[in-house]
């Protein structure tokens, strides 16, 4: 990557990369430095826009690494620390993937401020391992609840898995507080749909049911097939959607815009 120097490719940690024309760019990189380059906006989806953001930054040096080339600026008052985003990640800085994508060294970090109480041994609710004795960098805790503790690299892996639209407390089930919470304490939360979701398992359930089950079809084009409208419109069942039947195949009036099977019934 022509901003951090790194040639590493885990996407969870530094984005998709990019290659063009010799050019090679990780993506959590050009987000970060790309609000760095002022007067360049937030259009961070060009390789030109890159190129200039990282000559803007070709002067700065890491204060983690020492190596010149550093992208981001913490956003702390009159803090002039500057680093890459992979040294920031591995020294408890925190890059946010919202609004302005502001990022912090490790002493003007946001932090959490919720007051919670932890009676005995506390474990992580997602991989079930011990926690610290309190809030810090690796260890969190749900806003709402506040007895979801978590460690922070857990949660992390939690958000990519289950994507903006499915990203909640794994306990008390809230969003409105704990997606707000979690962004600003620098958990990356994609904007995708839930990895669950993203294979060939799921197909089926994406798919509406399109057969008559009645026990004498009378149609006859057959129960896989229907009509827009009239007797030989499928209805499905208004319970469980899992069975259909044509409205004359079941004696029903031309006009019924509903039907309950007998399972459901």
């Amino acid at each position: 990557c022509m901003l951090c120097g790194r040639a590493d490719t885990d996407p969870d940690i530094y984005g998709e990369k990019s290659q063009d024309n010799g050019v090679c760019i990780h993506e959590n990189c050009l987000v970060n430095a790309c609000t760095l380059a002022k007067g360049l906006g937030q259009a961070w989806g060009t390789q030109g826009t890159a190129l200039r953001g990282g000559l803007l930054c070709f002067l700065q040096t890491c204060y983690v690494c020492g190596e010149r080339g550093a992208t981001i600026t913490c956003q702390g008052k009159k803090c002039k620390r500057s680093f890459h985003f992979p040294c920031g990640l591995e020294n408890g800085c925190i890059s946010q993937f919202f609004g302005q994508h502001r990022s912090f060294c490790q002493e003007h970090r946001p932090e959490q401020t919720v007051q919670v109480h932890q009676d005995g041994q506390t474990s992580c609710v997602i991989c079930l391992e011990h926690v610290e004795e309190k809030l810090s960098y690796q260890t969190m805790v749900c806003p709402n609840c506040r007895q979801a503790w978590f460690h922070r690299g857990c949660i992390q892996q939690q958000a990519f898995h289950a994507g903006l639209l499915c990203f909640r407390c794994p306990q008390c089930n809230d969003r409105e507080k704990f997606l707000p919470e979690m962004s600003s304490l620098g958990i990356q939360v994609p904007a995708r749909q839930p990895a669950w979701e993203a294979g060939v398992g799921f197909t089926d359930m994406y798919q509406r049911h399109s057969r008559c089950d009645a026990s004498l079809c009378l149609y006859a084009q057959g129960r896989e097939q229907a009509e827009e409208e009239g007797p030989w419109y499928l209805l499905l069942c208004s319970s469980c959607a899992a069975k259909g039947t044509h409205r004359c195949c079941s004696a029903l009036k031309d006009s019924a815009a509903t039907w309950e099977c007998e399972d459901c019934a």
